[in-house]
């Protein structure tokens, strides 16, 4: 269960980590936060009000936009009307005049004065004309403004008022072509004699459809045949004659009624049909500059000027809006839109009007009111900022004085009182509460530094009790904490001194102060009521004389003449872990300080108590739990083997008394070591743990005595092929002497004889080289190999009765038939077994390993066995011993140390490293260990040479053991001046007193060897 904990930093000056203090940065002065209320107000307000008025005024607007649209429609219908409704009357006053009166068909010159009067009372009119069933045509063409205006490819005659286009065509005769221009008075002016058009009226379609019916025709906008301008042509027939008499009306006059509409320079307005044809523009270039067709000789077309506002309203007309006010946006910009049918002549809706103005332009005056309406809000917001700041400022100065405190307070600075003062009720009431608690906090705070500071539970209690029993005027203050098996209440005091007895216990009273401990039983204690400490305790709340201070803020929990004060110390919702007890004697009169802000200070005093003492309790549980694991672990390690026992016991004991005196000592190698508890903890951890990779390392190579040793002795199988020898010398023998005379039977009996010498003389040699005590030569290994020449006889089959492993390695070499002769000592493939998980050279590297590693994990050869120059251990065992330590710093670099055990695994994975590099398993030298390395070599070496449990080597004495590691030290091998301290503070004497027999101390523990008489070398460091 974690305990929560006030957290505290010194860098310097006290500061307390407030959870408020990044939510701080966002916040804003009173004094602010009112200016920009208010103007944010009269912002809003002005916004919204400039807001609603340009809304109102641009729908005010839309309206106005649309009427103007609705009037201009209105105009150009008239403006058509007047254009097409006398046309439509000279048509069918012509018809019927010419029905009534044929000859004014057939006599041109009545014709001619007749035409004439009706173009100069029609000046819309373009021109007038009648075609006759048999292709007879005349014509009548206004020449208004220039002489260019006729159309035709000619020069016109200067004056020219009227032109005349005749077709004459008689029966069985060519047509004949005349065209005269005509002054103002009918006058001949000239005449073009190339004119021949090959016009027949017949074949056009105001003719064909005007002859078919009675009605008056009105046709869809064409080309003129003669002058290739745009218009429209009104016919009708004569009477029931095959004569067709019409006017032809041209666009010009349509394009001239649009721009007088105009009102916009940027704006479009245009006449068009269903299928995008241009009938009229109030930009007269779009019509060629009058009205006339472009080069091309047809209508222009709206995507032919790839103006995006005439595209969108076509494309608006397309999608159904023919007859309505729209709103648009083309070229980057919004416009005020209008689309209307027209309606050309009497019976005809085939066109329609667009009206497009950018609404920019349109709402160029509203938007200066609006600029006027801004302006004028901008200034009233001004005004208002100053006006608001005057009033925050004045009314937050006490607020930012209070402010200002509270930082101080975040930052535990109490060094001066609180003295703001306010007319604001509300405020003066908030500054007088902050001088409270600005008090209350600084005398909280000071006690729990002092409570923080404290490491362990002893020095949390006596803090407790010094501030509380200032607090509340007490004459007595003791702590009772709940025992570990929750039975009793145990007394702490500060002195440490407590006496036990059995007083009886009184409620309401003072008998249970100076008792040692109470009893937590939930019935009634020696016939009497239940102790008030145990109530406070079980009931998590304060008592004061015997009474429950509850409810809260009551006036019955406050005494003036209290005596006895019990506060459970108990942190936020958990069971109590005790009671602080204050208290006064009754003689004198003097009595406890229990006022309420008193009483709630203790008991927050009380709390951090609490929590402080459970984690002390809590990390103190948590080290003792880290500390049986390690000694489990080392138990566990010197419990692999019955005869490396108590050497991860042993050895912490001398690293910790060597690096104890390196610490104490003035000799300048050691000046700069301090063995702190932090240091001293990393160090008593690292020699426990310093061959904790022993658990990885086969019990059998930890114990192997003999070379020969591999989970058993083997050297009974040799002395078992021995035997088969000797069986073999006397069965030769006896197969010899059968039947032969004495004197050669003696002869054969001193061979016997000699053989069972020889035999025995091998064995004994053989058996003296599997202990392996002494260094082996050269001759020596080659009489091991020359005797496991000797041949015997196998018998049986040596594949029967093993193991699959042993099978599978025995598989390709076992005897094919038997008898089979063997060597008495051979090294067979099936000896040498192949590494079962190679070690990983990515992890080797990674941790400097640099030890070499045997191509097998193990080679159980005989003659490989009883060769072996130094000790019992071939290099595969030997390297299966060293991989102890490389175990051990794989296995504590998996473990999360903390801070300040972070070079355990350092410290206990290098005793078996060298000042000169020559160590392993990295290798490291003089400049990589450090004194706590050197000194857990120290112990190693002197532990494993002193050590009477091992079964492969004799133990050293006192003396022999210090000879050996002073020729180490001198070689550079381990550090001369620790090892001289080693032994000048006495510690391999008091380590010889306690672990060793009587018969290893062969030194006075005054004396120091000067010489080494033995001159052995180290073989075996298990």
């Amino acid at each position: 269960m974690r305990v929560p904990s006030l957290r505290l930093w010194l860098p310097g000056k006290l500061r307390l980590r407030q959870p408020w203090a990044r939510e701080s940065a966002s916040r804003r002065s009173l004094r602010v936060n009112i200016g920009v209320a208010f103007s944010l107000l009269i912002f809003v307000l002005g916004s919204g009000l400039i807001t609603f008025s340009h809304e109102r005024h641009r729908r005010i607007a839309l309206v106005t936009a649309s009427e103007l649209f609705e009037r201009s429609t209105a105009q150009l219908a008239a403006d058509i009307s007047s254009l097409y409704g006398p046309a439509e009357t000279l048509v069918n006053l012509t018809a019927t005049l010419a029905n009534e009166l044929p000859i004014l068909v057939t006599d041109r010159d009545l014709l001619l004065v007749h035409f004439a009067a009706a173009l100069d009372d029609h000046p819309n009119v373009e021109a007038v004309f009648v075609g006759e069933g048999d292709g007879s045509f005349f014509l009548l063409r206004s020449i208004k403004d220039s002489p260019d205006s006729s159309g035709l490819d000619t020069v016109v005659p200067a004056g020219t008022r009227y032109q005349v286009e005749s077709v004459e065509r008689g029966q069985g005769e060519g047509a004949q072509y005349e065209h005269v221009f005509l002054g103002k008075d009918l006058e001949w002016l000239g005449a073009n004699e190339a004119f021949i058009t090959g016009y027949d009226p017949r074949s056009r379609d105001w003719y064909r459809l005007a002859s078919r019916s009675s009605e008056l025709l009105h046709t869809d906008f064409h080309t003129f045949f003669t002058t290739r301008e745009t218009g429209t042509t009104i016919a009708r027939r004569i009477g029931e004659t095959k004569s067709v008499v019409g006017v032809d009306i041209t666009l010009e006059i349509l394009s001239a009624a649009l721009g007088k509409l105009s009102t916009s320079a940027t704006g479009e307005i245009i006449v068009f049909t269903e299928d995008g044809r241009l009938l009229g523009s109030d930009k007269p270039d779009r019509m060629g500059g009058t009205g006339k067709l472009r080069p091309s000789g047809s209508s222009p077309r709206i995507a032919d000027f790839d103006e995006p506002i005439l595209d969108e309203l076509f494309h608006r007309f397309v999608e159904g809006d023919r007859d309505a006010s729209l709103m648009l946006n083309a070229a980057g910009q919004s416009w005020f839109a209008s689309i209307r049918p027209v309606r050309f002549g009497s019976n005809r809706e085939s066109a329609f009007m667009a009206i497009a103005v950018p609404e920019k332009e349109m709402l160029s005056a509203l938007e200066r009111v609006r600029l006027q309406s801004a302006a004028f809000a901008l200034v009233a917001l001004a005004l208002s900022v100053l006006f608001a700041w005057y009033l925050s400022t004045s009314i937050s100065k006490s607020t930012a004085q209070l402010a200002a405190e509270t930082r101080e307070m975040s930052r535990l600075r109490f060094h001066s009182p609180i003295t703001v003062r306010s007319r604001i009720a509300e405020i003066d009431a908030l500054a007088r509460s902050m001088a409270v608690l600005k008090a209350a906090l600084q005398r909280f705070t000071r006690v729990a530094v002092s409570l923080s500071a404290e490491e362990g539970s002893d020095g949390v209690a006596r803090v407790l009790l010094a501030e509380a029993k200032a607090a509340s005027r007490a004459q007595v203050a003791r702590l009772f904490l709940v025992s570990d098996d929750e039975k009793w209440l145990v007394a702490f005091e500060p002195d440490d001194a407590i006496e036990e007895a059995d007083v009886d216990v009184r409620a309401g009273g003072s008998a249970s102060i100076g008792r040692a401990r109470i009893a937590l039983e939930s019935t009634d204690w020696q016939g009497v009521s239940v102790p008030p400490e145990v109530f406070a305790l079980n009931a998590g709340r304060t008592v004061i004389d015997g009474v429950d201070v509850e409810p809260r803020g009551a006036e019955s929990s406050v005494q003036a003449d209290a005596r006895l004060l019990l506060v459970p110390l108990k942190a936020d919702d958990e069971r109590a872990i005790g009671v602080l007890q204050l208290s006064v004697s009754p003689a004198g009169g003097a009595s406890l300080q229990v006022d309420e802000e008193n009483v709630r200070f203790l008991e927050l005093l009380a709390a951090s108590a609490a929590v402080a003492i459970r984690n002390r309790q809590l990390i103190e549980a948590q080290q003792a739990t880290f500390e049986s694991l390690i000694r489990l672990l080392a138990a566990a390690i010197d419990a692999k083997s019955p005869y490396t026992g108590r050497h991860c016991e042993r050895v912490p004991v001398l690293t910790e008394r060597l690096a104890s005196a390196a610490s104490a000592s003035e000799a300048p190698a050691f000046r700069n070591f301090h063995l702190d508890e932090h240091r001293a903890r990393e160090l008593h951890v690292a020699s426990w743990l310093h061959d904790c990779g022993k658990v990885t390392t086969p019990e059998h190579l930890v114990d192997k005595a003999t070379k020969l040793e591999t989970v058993y002795n083997r050297i009974h199988e040799i002395r078992t092929r021995f035997e088969v020898l000797w069986r073999d010398a006397e069965i030769d023998y006896l197969r010899a002497v059968d039947g032969l005379p004495g004197g050669e039977r003696e002869s054969l009996s001193a061979e016997l004889e000699r053989r069972r010498i020889e035999l025995r003389a091998d064995f004994s040699f053989i058996a003296s080289c599997n202990i392996g005590s002494e260094g082996m030569d050269e001759e020596s290994v080659e009489r091991i190999r020359a005797i496991g020449r000797q041949a015997w006889m196998r018998h049986f089959d040596n594949t029967l009765g093993i193991s699959q492993a042993e099978l599978k390695r025995m598989r390709n070499h076992g005897s094919a038939s038997l008898p089979a002769t063997e060597q008495l000592l051979c090294d067979r493939p099936e000896h040498r077994i192949e590494w079962h998980a190679q070690p990983d050279p990515a992890e080797r590297e990674r941790h400097g390993f640099t030890a070499p590693v045997p191509e097998n994990e193990y080679d159980h050869g005989e003659l490989h066995n009883l060769t072996i120059r130094y000790g019992t251990l071939t290099a595969e065992e030997r390297h299966k011993i060293n991989d102890h330590v490389n175990q051990t710093i794989l296995m504590l670099d998996s473990v999360s140390f903390p801070k300040n055990l972070k070079r355990v695994p350092a410290i206990a994975g290098s005793h078996h490293e060298k000042l000169d590099g020559s160590g392993y398993p990295r290798g490291l030298g003089a400049q990589e260990l450090g004194i706590e390395e050197r000194i857990m070599t120290i112990a190693d070496i002197f532990e494993a040479l002193t050590a009477p449990d091992r079964p492969y080597k004799r133990a050293k004495t006192l003396g022999e053991s210090l000879l050996i590691m002073r020729d180490m030290g001198e070689q550079g091998l381990i550090d001369a001046e620790l090892l001289e301290l080693f032994v000048e503070s006495g510690i391999p004497q008091e380590y010889a007193r306690e672990n060793l027999a009587a018969v290893q101390i062969d030194i006075p523990i005054s004396v120091r060897p000067a010489v080494n008489p033995i001159g052995e070398r180290i073989n075996d460091e298990r």
